[in-house]
């Protein structure tokens, strides 16, 4: 139910987290515009004083395989792949707009499926990007 209110979403970054690492998703702002991104750290850097909480994140792209786009399309599943961890980017704690959920292709690895119909808005977000 869509009411307005502001609520509290509870990101993990975690190594060990139930004895199983987990690390979720989030869309967030970056230079390049709105993105999916995978936290793998959030910490804290102080600096004359002042503290800026940071999160390193490994951004995500859309995907781009051919084979399987014709069967995405028809289901309407939005497929992105994650980049190289190398890749990844130091972003403000306050870039983060959301969590997100999104589940591994099995058949591909590195390969993600964005789940848009838990609500309202990630509907709309996913639709928009």
């Amino acid at each position: 139910m869509v009411d307005w209110r502001i609520k509290t979403d509870y990101l993990r970054c975690n190594p060990n987290f139930n004895k199983r690492p987990r690390y979720d998703f989030v869309v967030a702002n970056l230079p390049q515009g709105r993105v999916f991104a995978q936290l793998v750290f959030v910490f804290v850097c102080r600096v004359n004083r002042r503290d800026h909480r940071l999160a390193l994140v490994q951004p995500l792209g859309k995907a781009s395989r051919v084979s399987t786009k014709s069967v995405d399309k028809g289901l309407s599943i939005y497929r992105w792949k994650i980049r190289a961890r190398d890749r990844c980017e130091v972003i403000p704690i306050d870039s983060i707009v959301r969590g997100a959920v999104l589940v591994e292709d099995m058949k591909f690895k590195g390969d993600y499926f964005v789940i848009d119909t838990l609500d309202e808005d990630m509907f709309v977000r996913v639709n928009t990007m």
